[in-house]
């Protein structure tokens, strides 16, 4: 993509943003419509919430960044006062501006003497939308203008495969006709598929329904379970930062770290053996089996409150007082062999948990998630 946007000033160095978990952030427009191709861009980053730009005072108090996108005849004086009483009030104000001149003809200095960060595209279009959007948030470099003020690309590129140097036309069929025998041959009711090369989105789609009813259309916006996908994007980078903050050490045992397995057979296998999985696990147990009356209930309450599917809801704390006894209980295999086993996984999340005293979902969202603004990943 060839990227028009310049920057003018860089207060504080604030693009590209950085720590999204940091950041509250209000995007101000006069219109939503004429700025639509800028939001939408902006969503693919970050929570943000838009405001109307002449109500930038009362609606913008409760964020500390607000994303101004602003032709030059929206920006009238009455803004200019609204974006100094807002950086008076802390708020980092980041004005994107769209001219209908030639930007060799745009002063370098700044329109505000510093107090804000501003950005300059030198067209108005959807396009020049999207580019300035992603400038803002590293998805483009800034590469026009004052060589001081140029930047790198810190995040994902939206490009439509635009100079990737793929036949897209050939790929998008290619990929096509796979979603298409998947979904007639009932592999699946739906599907999204993305398609990445050196940072860039190249090609995004989504196919069929959620499910084979066909009652609601599979949309990119959708949100997947990951299954088993938990063990590498949740447990592994967890027990990463303990082990690299030394919080945890891989060569010590799982009785060290886990006061009920000391009275197992698994007391002395090392927490490096179990991560690998290389520990003889048993590799499936059948908790099912050890159901009894009154466990499962077709409806939610007090005390069923684990959904296991649709009306059928398991009774709490039956992990605790049931699979992870069982687990502990299991035969242990000599160790050295790689088994697939759940049990390995299980057993970093409750490691995890009594060191940092954070249920696993939560701290996988402070450690990570948040940081690098996976807006919609979660882990239950």
């Amino acid at each position: 993509i060839t990227n028009k946007t310049q920057l003018l000033f860089n207060k504080n160095k604030t693009i590209p943003l950085g720590r999204l978990d940091h950041l509250k952030i209000a995007v101000a427009v006069s219109s939503e419509g004429k700025y639509n191709a800028f939001i939408e861009q902006v969503e693919r980053y970050a929570d943000v919430s838009v405001i109307d730009l002449n109500q930038l005072n009362e609606q913008g108090k409760l964020f500390n960044t607000i994303i101004v996108a602003a032709t030059a005849s929206d920006l009238g004086v009455t803004n200019a006062a609204l974006f100094n009483q807002a950086v008076s009030n802390n708020k980092n104000i980041i004005l994107c501006k769209f001219l209908d001149t030639d930007l060799s003809r745009v002063q370098s200095n700044s329109q505000f003497g510093g107090k804000v960060t501003e950005l300059v595209s030198p067209e108005f279009s959807p396009q020049a939308q999207r580019n300035l959007a992603m400038s803002v948030f590293g998805g483009l470099a800034i590469t026009e203008g004052n060589a001081k003020l140029k930047t790198t690309q810190t995040r994902l590129q939206y490009s439509d495969g635009v100079g990737s140097g793929l036949d897209l036309p050939k790929m998008t069929q290619k990929i096509d006709a796979i979603a298409a025998e998947a979904i007639r041959e009932q592999a699946t009711p739906g599907l999204v598929v993305m398609a990445i090369k050196n940072g860039q989105v190249i090609f995004e789609k989504a196919y069929g329904n959620h499910t084979y009813e066909a009652k609601q259309k599979t949309s990119i916006k959708d949100i997947f379970d990951l299954a088993s996908i938990s063990k590498i994007a949740g447990t592994t980078p967890v027990i990463m930062k303990l082990q690299e903050t030394n919080a945890i050490h891989l060569d010590s045992t799982m009785g060290s770290y886990l006061w009920d397995v000391r009275s197992t057979n698994k007391k002395n296998i090392k927490l490096r053996t179990v991560i690998l999985p290389a520990a003889g696990f048993t590799p499936f147990i059948p908790f099912c089996g050890h159901l009894k009356a009154g466990d499962v209930q077709s409806f939610p309450s007090a005390t069923h409150q684990v959904q296991l599917a649709d009306n059928s809801y398991l009774r709490n704390n039956y992990y605790e007082e049931v699979m992870w006894p069982e687990m502990m209980k299991s035969a242990v295999k000599p160790s050295g062999n790689y088994v697939y086993s759940d049990i390995s996984m299980y057993v970093m999340k409750e490691v995890a948990e009594h060191i940092t005293s954070i249920p696993m979902d939560e701290y996988v969202q402070q450690i990570l998630y948040r940081p690098i603004g996976m807006k919609t990943a979660g882990y239950n």
